[in-house]
């Protein structure tokens, strides 16, 4: 029961989630020439979800762990109400 009631809040968050302003330029430089995009920083994206997250009792953590060679990045969301998931990224 725990998860419905996180996966409810998530929905919840999607359709209330500002649009995250892409605040910097990236500019690349290779072989084939020179492009350039723009993307939202951590900052940005913090800023804009900060709220939305707090609205409907949602928080999140990220921790590297490092064993036998292997790093590896974890990212949790939490829900207020106990719920929670995982996503494990292997970083190079």
């Amino acid at each position: 029961m725990q998860n419905s009631d996180l996966f409810k809040a998530l929905g919840t968050f999607q359709r209330d989630c500002p649009a995250v302003i892409k605040n910097k330029t990236a500019r690349i430089k290779s072989d084939k020439g020179t492009y350039e995009y723009s993307y939202a920083d951590l900052g940005a994206i913090l800023t804009a979800i900060r709220s939305a997250l707090a609205a409907n009792g949602l928080s999140f953590s990220q921790a590297i762990n490092a064993a036998d060679g292997v790093t590896t990045l974890t990212t949790s969301i939490f829900h207020d109400g106990g719920g929670s998931l995982q996503s494990v990224m292997l970083l190079p």
